[in-house]
Formats: C-alpha cells, sequence, structure tokens
C-alpha cells in the first residue's frame, strides 16, 4: 500500500445534534491528516443539508442512513400517531417501536459495505478530535497484513465482557476470554470483511442479517466484526494492534485533564493522536472551542 496515493476513507455515522462535533472532527483532519482522504457521512436523509452547509463538500460524500437500514428499525407510524395523541399508552404498541438512535447507528456501521467495497474502513465518531499530524503509517494500515484493533486494559469492565459473550453467543461460538475488546478510535474494519460477517450471520440464523439482530436486540457491532474476524474468518495476514490512539473524555474532571494533556512533559503525548470529547459529558462544543482553537493553529 502506497500511503503517498492511496487515500483513507474514513466513515462517520451521525446526525443533526452532533453536527457541532463533526464540525471540529472535520477540522482536525483537514489539519492532521497527512495524504488523500475521503469522508463518508452517513446521516439521516433529513439531516443531509445540515451537514453539507456546515461541512461543505470538497472531500466528503453524504449518504442517508435509511437506504442503509431496514424500516423495522424505525418506529412505525402507528406509534408514532399514538406517540402524538397518548403517549402513555405507547408500552401497548412495542412491537412498532423500533430500536433507538444508537442501535441504528450500529446497524449503519455494519452496512458500510454498501458503499465501500475494498480496502480498509477507518471508523470516527462525531465527537473524535485528532490534536497530531496522522497517516495511513500511523494507523498502520501501510503494511501488507491487516489491522485489528484489539484492546486489554489492566481491568475489564463487566460491560464490555458482557458484549463479547453476547456476540459469540449470537455468532454461535464456543465461550471463550473476555478480558479484551475492539473498542477504541480510530477503530478500523475491512469492508470485504464486514460483508462475509452478514453472510455468516445470515448462515447462522437462516435469515437476512438486519433481521437477526433486529431479533437480538443490542450487540456490540464492534465486538461482533472482532469475534468474527480472530474466531471464524482466523486470516493468516492479520495483526493485532492493542496501542490506544485516543485519550478519553467523559466528564468535567476529565476534560481539564485534557487541557493539561498538550502539556510538554506528559509521557504519553507521543501515543495518542486524538481525543474522543464525549457528546453525553454535558458540556457545549461552544464552551471549548477555544480549546480547540488552540491546538488547530499551534505550531
Amino acid at each position: 500500500m502506497n500511503n503517498n496515493s492511496t487515500p483513507a476513507i474514513f466513515f462517520t455515522p451521525s446526525y443533526a445534534p452532533d453536527i457541532d462535533r463533526a464540525v471540529w472532527l472535520r477540522k482536525s483532519i483537514e489539519r492532521f491528516y497527512d495524504g488523500p482522504s475521503q469522508h463518508i457521512f452517513a446521516v439521516p436523509h433529513k439531516d443531509k443539508k445540515l451537514f453539507a452547509h456546515k461541512l461543505g463538500n470538497t472531500g466528503i460524500d453524504y449518504v442517508s442512513q435509511e437506504d442503509m437500514v431496514d424500516p423495522m428499525f424505525y418506529p412505525g407510524l402507528i406509534y408514532k400517531i399514538i406517540g402524538k395523541i397518548a403517549k402513555s399508552q405507547l408500552w401497548r404498541f412495542a412491537s412498532h417501536e423500533g430500536r433507538p438512535g444508537w442501535i441504528i447507528q450500529q446497524i449503519v456501521k455494519l452496512s458500510c459495505a454498501k458503499h465501500i467495497h475494498n480496502g480498509p474502513v477507518i471508523f470516527l465518531d462525531s465527537d473524535v478530535f485528532f490534536f497530531k499530524p496522522f497517516n495511513l503509517a500511523t494507523l498502520k494500515l501501510d503494511q501488507a497484513n491487516r489491522t485489528l484493533i484489539r484492546i486489554t486494559p489492566e481491568t475489564e469492565s463487566a460491560k464490555h465482557r458482557k458484549r463479547i459473550e453476547r456476540a459469540r453467543n449470537f455468532l454461535s461460538l464456543d465461550a471463550g476470554p473476555t478480558e479484551h475488546n475492539y473498542m477504541g478510535s480510530p477503530v478500523i474494519w475491512y469492508a470485504d470483511w464486514c460483508k462475509q460477517l452478514q453472510q455468516y450471520i445470515e448462515k447462522t440464523h437462516n435469515k437476512p442479517w438486519q433481521h437477526a439482530l433486529f431479533d437480538a436486540r443490542f450487540i456490540s457491532e464492534y465486538s461482533l466484526y472482532g469475534i468474527f474476524v480472530e474466531e471464524v474468518l482466523k486470516p493468516s495476514n492479520l495483526a493485532i494492534n492493542d496501542v490506544p490512539y485516543y485519550h478519553i473524555v467523559w466528564d468535567e474532571e476529565s476534560f481539564h485533564g485534557f487541557e493539561s494533556y498538550f502539556s510538554p512533559d506528559n509521557p504519553h503525548m507521543d501515543s495518542k493522536i486524538c481525543t474522543i470529547l464525549q457528546s453525553n459529558m454535558g458540556i457545549d462544543p461552544a464552551k471549548y472551542e477555544h480549546l480547540l482553537y488552540s491546538v488547530i493553529n499551534r505550531r
């Protein structure tokens, strides 16, 4: 793979409430990514004009989530009507409620092969912000082997362990270790392996893969892909990447820690290229854009 000529393909599911974060994600890519790239934003159809207005069209393609997700994942008409006239009775129509937006975004990621047919897919949520130069070599995508992000933290949460167990159960695999996870940012998938995962799900559950995931109600897309690659495909050209690229910010305290992260005497600075400024931490981007500006413009 030639790092100078091969475009990186970034893929971001998003929606209107995250538009300000998406703007900063794009600013950071434009500032710090070295090389050609294509960025696909998968957003609700009604939000495409907003994203195009805020982000422009240079190096960006906009696709509709509704074109990638089975209608069963969205609330049915009867559910919407009852929600307007008798919200207290919605429980009676639970079979028409669809699935929450975060599950829809999982299906969007698992449907990435609809728009990307070859090569690696670099998943970036809207709340990612890059703060130092990076390229395909940084992500180890300039090598013959394919990369799988698999992090083994000092202590793994019960939530992540449960996600690994559910992924194995869903794929009809034997029990195995749960001390690792396939979370992180950026996360690297391969379009052809994702397509093979869809086919494997359909063969295992004897139904369309999205229907199987709808019935499962909750499956972690990253765990599902990671377990499939490692324990079903078992490719010989797989290289495990176990070093996180990101510094995570989830509340005000960790945000203040992020502000000091750029100190020259920070020993961890070299191993990170981005931060995750979680959208649920309760801090509006307008309150910290001065910090992001300083990062973008620093020499």
